[in-house]
């Protein structure tokens, strides 16, 4: 014991406390500690599940139609903001331009004959259709069907469906 303490005071060390077997442990950081633990446990679970809902918002399956449309809807009553007829058009999307988390720039999609179609967005938020969610639709290989009228020389997306 004395050459312990010697080479503890020439490596100028603290002398070591011993605890008894019944000294008071710390219960309230522990638990504490635990509480905080579940708390952000249970919070990223309920993000995740809050992630999934919304990604499979909507995803509803489509009946697949046998020739993609570009036909004049069958009520008069939808009509672009400047008057222009509605037209729609199926197929599976190829490339999605985001314009911030909900709202789209462009979306690119090719219908079943192959010709592919570019529609302006016009950085709108389409209900149910984020681009995350078009996404989706791009990797399951899942056709959307989207609404647009003409503006110019632009297809300026008006909806989209499944």
């Amino acid at each position: 014991m004395l050459f312990s303490t010697k080479i503890r005071k020439s490596l100028k060390l603290r002398p070591t406390r011993r605890r008894s077997a019944h000294a008071p442990v710390s219960v309230r950081r522990s638990s504490a500690t635990a509480v905080r633990a579940a708390i952000r446990q249970a919070a990223a679970a309920l993000l995740f599940a809050a992630s999934i809902a919304a990604a499979t918002q909507g995803c509803a399956d489509a009946p697949a139609t046998d020739a993609p449309t570009d036909a004049p809807p069958a009520s008069a009553s939808e009509t672009a903001p400047d008057g222009a007829a509605i037209l729609s058009i199926r197929g599976n999307v190829l490339e999605v331009q985001p314009y911030g988390i909900i709202a789209i720039e462009t979306l690119q999609i090719i219908d079943e004959s192959g010709a592919e179609w570019l529609f302006d967005g016009r950085r709108k938020v389409i209900p149910d259709f984020t681009p995350s969610h078009l996404n989706d639709h791009k990797l399951l290989g899942e056709s959307v069907q989207v609404m647009y009228y003409r503006d110019g020389n632009a297809l300026v997306i008006h909806s989209i469906a499944d």
